[in-house]
């Protein structure tokens, strides 16, 4: 690379990085309530606020208040003395969180007016619920004269701080939760704060449950009212549970194995956890094979990629599905790789015993095993539809396929299960002019690149299904990405469970790679990268080892170290992982 091209490249990194991002950013100016700020800008450093002090204007009370919220490690009894008794009492300040980038506050009458900047809101078990409205981010704060001060009587019952205390404090991490069906983890991304007390937020976030408004998209097997203590002895996490009824652990029981599974993989975020120990109602819950202790990793077969999932790459050339090994690209078995059924783009399932494949005039959706009869007669794929404009489709784990048709009238979701084929209204998506899109291998997910004069966005809905596996629907969409200038959106894949890429091309010379949580929160994962050149698509999955591709004119780019991969024979039409 020339040093022409490396000067550009870190020119445009600098200015992507300074473009800003959608969700809770990872850095920024800090900001004080009051006049003077009460954290550093670089270090998590303890707070320990002022209390008031005699003759505290309105506003001086209200900007106290505010500079009390920011106490390091969290406590909220400073921040009490500013509210009157009857105040304090009922305040509830961990009901949810509200981050700021700045505040104003205007005093008005016995009132202050209270405006924050940028304000995001997160639930009380951390998980990020976007941008307050334009008509909710002044607060009115009322005071009264109160035996010779000022005093709050109507505090929100929020926690809000400025953005930089939260991003120095907080991690990004999941609370994993089951699919309806009880087959696999599903992770819900949280914020939870940093140090000893990790563990501790992350059971509290568990224990809490998903909330109702995804009772139809997860669910908890931890009992309803369940209270939790834990304390870590070395690497181990010991998990006491008192449940409000009666509760009868049993030796080993489906609800029990997949409780032990939902806590393992929570505390698992935790690096310094190894195992744990569990107790229900002071009885020890016992593994599968007898033991009291369960390994952090031992619900990796529940895990949110699947059980045993299939780790190849597989491309389609001159209408013939193969496999990658190495620089070569070896046909599979069976139809889609005998040359006798041509596809243009293909999807393997998770488990790398089938595929589906769009025909070449994008028409066709057929299916075929990847494998040829075992009596010797020719392999044969089996259409299950016919449509205008057919997307690749996507898997998930309960081998449900997922086709977007590109129609006329705009985009037509299918689920296809078994023999069944059901089309699905995906609002913000169905009738709209959808170039890609993504379902999470846990069912729950599905996300649409949505195209629009104004340009691309990304919009991401959950889904519903019954206890036996069967979609009911997918709520209403929200945008995960907005419009940005008339910006394309060329591709979308997997980074991680929780996690995808965006691919933009910026000008001919120039494609820019995001990465972002599928909440809309930044977090800890967002990332933006330029990379020298036009990429044509993406290839990624959600499983961590598994590198990220650009898509070239000659082969792929590894998005990590920028390596260029090409195949004997030339460059494939179609590349992609399993899923």
């Amino acid at each position: 690379m020339s040093p022409v091209v490396r000067a550009l490249l870190a020119a445009l990194a600098l200015a992507l990085t300074l473009g800003g991002c959608a969700g809770v950013p990872t850095s920024g100016p800090v900001v004080a309530a009051g006049s003077e700020s009460t954290i550093a800008d670089d270090t998590a450093n303890d707070v320990n606020p002022d209390p008031p002090s005699r003759g505290m204007t309105e506003s001086q009370v209200v900007e106290g208040f505010l500079d009390a919220m920011m106490a390091s490690p969290i406590d909220f009894d400073v921040a009490r003395q500013y509210l009157t008794t009857a105040a304090a009492d009922r305040w509830r300040p961990e009901q949810e969180m509200i981050t700021y980038d700045q505040v104003d506050t205007v005093e008005d009458s016995r009132r202050v007016l209270v405006t924050l900047d940028d304000a995001q809101r997160l639930s009380s078990t951390g998980a990020w619920l976007g941008r307050l409205r334009e008509t909710e981010q002044t607060i009115e704060l009322r005071l009264v004269y109160d035996d010779g001060n000022y005093r709050i009587t109507n505090p929100p019952d929020a926690h809000l701080v400025p953005v930089n205390w939260f991003t120095q404090r907080y991690r990004q991490a999941s609370l994993y939760f089951f699919d309806p069906t009880g087959s696999i983890l599903v992770p819900q991304p949280v914020f939870v704060p940093e140090g000893t007390t990790l563990g501790r937020s992350l059971i509290d976030g568990l224990v809490a449950g998903p909330g109702p408004g995804l009772a139809t998209v997860v669910r908890s097997y931890l009992p309803v009212g369940v209270t939790a203590d834990v304390r870590v002895v070395g690497s181990v996490a010991l998990v006491d549970l008192e449940a409000s009824a009666t509760v009868t652990p049993g030796y080993s029981t489906p609800t029990t194995q997949r409780m032990l599974a939902q806590l393992a993989e929570t505390l698992g975020e935790d690096p310094t956890i190894r195992s744990l120990r569990v107790t229900l109602a002071g009885t020890p819950i016992i593994t599968a094979d007898g033991s009291a202790e369960y390994a952090v990793g031992a619900a990796a077969g529940v895990g949110p990629n699947g059980a045993d999932p299939d780790t190849g790459l597989y491309a389609v050339r001159d209408g013939v599905l193969a496999r990658r090994d190495g620089r070569e690209l070896v046909p599979v078995a069976g139809a889609f790789g005998s040359g006798r059924t041509r596809v243009g783009l293909a999807a393997v399932d998770l488990s790398g015993s089938r595929a589906a494949g769009v025909g070449l005039r994008g028409r066709n959706l057929l299916l075929a095993d990847l494998a040829d009869p075992a009596d010797g007669t020719e392999a044969t794929a089996t259409q299950v539809l016919q449509g205008e404009r057919l997307l690749k489709p996507e898997w998930d784990f309960a081998e449900r396929l997922w086709v977007v048709d590109r129609t006329r009238s705009g985009a037509v979701v299918r689920v296809v299960r078994g023999r069944q084929v059901r089309e699905v209204d995906v609002p913000g998506v169905s009738g709209q002019d959808v170039r890609s899109f993504l379902v999470s291998r846990d069912g729950t997910r599905f996300l649409a690149v949505v195209a629009s004069g104004d340009g691309d966005t990304v919009r991401v809905g959950r889904v519903e299904s019954d206890p036996e596996g069967a979609v009911v629907s997918v709520r209403a969409t929200e945008v995960l990405v907005p419009a940005t200038s008339g910006q394309a959106i060329d591709d979308i894949a997997w980074a991680s469970p929780t996690s995808v890429t965006l691919l933009s091309t910026v000008d001919p010379s120039f494609s820019e790679v995001r990465t972002i949580g599928v909440d809309g929160a930044s977090g800890t994962e967002d990332d933006v990268r330029p990379v020298a050149g036009p990429l044509l698509g993406l290839v990624g999955s959600p499983l961590p080892d598994l590198p990220t591709y650009g898509i070239t004119s000659t082969g792929l780019l590894d998005l990590v170290d920028y390596d260029p991969v090409d195949f004997a024979g030339g460059p494939p039409q179609a590349v992609d992982y399993a899923g």
